[in-house]
């Protein structure tokens, strides 16, 4: 810290990392390295440092941290999002519970548009996670995604399972389903959809109106 006081950073990098040899799991070393390397060092010498670190220990919660450190780098460092990606999915195949190594992994699948691995990404959160209204959440997020990628069976089974499961669906998402029902002739996802405005309807003149829109679908089906 003395030389670095003092500007001798590649002084002061030396005695740390010698230091670093002998302490190699040092979370504190490893942070006086890496605000040095932030400042004056490359984003490639972070990285280095932050796999060492995870080398060099098996204590579940550190090697949390380091995953997110190296993903952090990796995209916004050297704009490497395959390799944020990947390291994104380590962390998740060692503790799938980290939910920041979740989200940041979708956000970097989103970014870099591989929109098949953010679907697949999202699938696999919606197997793992245990609450009802967090998994709605996902599965609502897969069916807007298929939805603007064209995939139009996809979204109508997600949509489609939403209403069944009776998620709490926004205006603006009840409207798509209708638009999307409409659009791949869909009776019946436009028929759940109708059951489910009756439902919701605030007053009876809201009720009548749905239960009319309804009623012209039945006739239409004969």
């Amino acid at each position: 810290e003395a030389l670095a006081a003092y500007g001798y950073f590649l002084g002061a990098l030396t005695v740390l990392r010698k230091a670093l040899a002998f302490e190699p799991s040092s979370a504190d070393l490893i942070s006086r390295i890496d605000g040095l390397l932030e400042q004056h060092g490359s984003p490639q010498e972070r990285l280095e440092l932050h796999r060492g670190a995870l080398a060099a220990t098996t204590d579940p919660a550190r090697r949390r941290e380091l995953f997110h450190a190296i993903g952090a780098i990796q995209r916004h460092g050297l704009n490497d999002l395959s390799g944020a990606a990947a390291t994104y999915r380590q962390a998740l195949d060692e503790d799938p519970t980290d939910r920041a190594a979740y989200e940041a992994g979708l956000d970097v699948l989103e970014a870099s548009q591989d929109y098949e691995g953010l679907y697949s990404a999202l699938v696999g959160g919606a197997e793992r996670e245990g609450d009802a209204k967090e998994r709605s959440k996902i599965v609502l997020r897969m069916a807007n995604l298929s939805a603007d990628r064209d995939w139009m069976d996809r979204a109508r089974r997600h949509f489609r399972s939403l209403l069944d499961e009776r998620a709490e669906l926004s205006e603006e998402t009840l409207e798509r389903i209708a638009e999307l029902s409409r659009r791949t002739g869909d009776n019946e996802l436009y028929r759940v959809l109708l059951e489910r405005r009756i439902e919701i309807a605030e007053g009876p003149l809201s009720v009548a109106q749905w239960l009319e829109r309804l009623a012209e679908l039945k006739a239409d089906a004969f």
